[in-house]
């Protein structure tokens, strides 16, 4: 997940001028929702390329 940081900044940057920081709380929250996307279509790409590990799906969205 370190490598998807500099997706992240980039997005916030293009999207606004306002720093992580200036967005507060809900800036936290938005931020936190990305990842969760991010993270999920990983999951979701692994089981694309090897479907033997759709099984564990469910446990790493849990």
């Amino acid at each position: 997940m370190a490598s998807l940081g500099w997706k992240i900044e980039l997005y916030f940057l293009l999207t606004s001028s306002l720093t992580l920081a200036e967005r507060g709380k809900e800036g936290e929250k938005v931020l936190v929702r990305v990842l969760n996307i991010m993270q999920g279509q990983c999951y979701i790409e692994i089981c694309e390329r090897n479907p033997t590990q759709e099984q564990f799906f469910y446990g790493w969205i849990r």
